[in-house]
């Protein structure tokens, strides 16, 4: 999931060449120095500040993120496709599932279903539960329940929206940790409640400075660097990317269902492959329960998901038995780290 307009705040804008590149950077890595953008972009810090600043104050760029590996954690996540029987539950519907501290992303949907809700949460046992209680007084006409299972793809903005960038090489440590992130991964670090907390604040700032982080969780700047590059190496902390609110852009997202015949192994390699590769695809996952493969599909119009869906077809027509589109139309809550997450 990624951001939508909210809340009329959004104006459409027209990128040039150097500020494609700028995001392309961005997507890389939301921590790359503004010095280290410059060289990549032939521009000087001072000049790649201010385009990042215009990006913001043109509601291009809302923030970053700090992306998790909560199956590191022990948590899955559920996504349930609900259609709400009367409009008016909507309100109150809503507000449980802001205040709601294992739900961690909300998507409003045009079209046959009114909501998607991702909630994480240790055990099936749990998510009954928490579901359950959300659903207290509110009348539901439909729902589908999927259980996420393995990621096959999910990146900030797709190439064809950005400017192809020189191969970024390692240099001296940084801020950005990109040192780590390119490292052979390990599996020799057992988290605490302290790297807890940290993974919390930079999930959803995935820009705050380590000075910042370190009063907050009350030790040193050295110790919460060492903890960082420890949360990379191991796998929990997965990436730290911008968040793009992609109305500015001219850009729609819709959902896509897909059930499946039963694939072979090579049959599916060849559609994961598939849509690894298609520009189209922003984010992708296997799924367990009424459909078997969730993405979303970002678009600058409707001849072009048209494509898409013709593409997936003549390609994999006998692989697939149906499928759903769904067009986003706001989304009211996400972060990668809800406050119910524990260990």
């Amino acid at each position: 999931m990624r951001v939508l307009e909210k809340e009329g705040k959004s104006k459409r804008i027209k990128l040039d060449k150097k500020d494609k590149e700028i995001l392309a950077a961005l997507c890389k890595n939301a921590r790359i120095p503004l010095s280290k953008i410059g060289n990549l972009v032939g521009l000087s810090r001072e000049a790649v500040e201010y385009r990042i600043k215009r990006l913001s104050d043109a509601h291009v760029i809302v923030g970053s993120r700090t992306l998790i590996n909560i199956r590191k954690l022990n948590h899955f996540s559920f996504h349930v496709f609900i259609s709400l029987h009367n409009p008016k539950d909507e309100p109150g519907f809503l507000r449980k599932l802001k205040e709601n501290q294992n739900v961690n992303a909300v998507i409003k949907y045009s079209g046959k279903w009114d909501f998607e809700v991702s909630i994480m949460t240790k055990t099936p046992e749990d998510f009954y539960d928490i579901y359950n209680e959300l659903l207290q007084d509110i009348n539901i006409q439909d729902e589908h329940i999927l259980i996420l299972l393995n990621t096959i793809k999910g990146i900030v903005l797709p190439n064809k929206f950005l400017e192809k960038l020189p191969k970024a090489t390692l240099g001296k440590n940084d801020f950005s940790f990109h040192k780590e992130f390119n490292s052979p991964k390990k599996n020799d670090y057992k988290i605490d409640r302290t790297d807890l907390k940290i993974m919390r604040l930079l999930a959803n700032n995935a820009n705050i400075k380590i000075k910042n982080i370190a009063d907050k969780v009350e030790l040193s700047p050295d110790a919460i660097t060492y903890r960082i590059k420890k949360l990379i190496t191991n796998g929990y902390i997965v990436e730290f990317r911008p968040v793009i609110d992609y109305y500015t852009l001219n850009l729609s997202i819709q959902a896509l269902l897909i059930k499946t015949v039963c694939l072979t192994k090579e049959e599916e390699r060849k559609l994961s492959s598939f849509l690894k590769c298609n520009d189209s695809v922003l984010w992708c996952t296997r799924t367990f329960g009424a459909w078997d493969v969730l993405m979303y599909i970002i678009t600058s119009n409707q001849k072009e998901f048209h494509e898409f869906i013709n593409e997936l077809r003549t390609n994999f027509g006998n692989s697939i038995r149906s499928y759903e589109a769904l067009f986003a139309y706001q989304e009211y809550k996400y972060t990668f780290l809800p406050e119910g997450i524990n260990i």
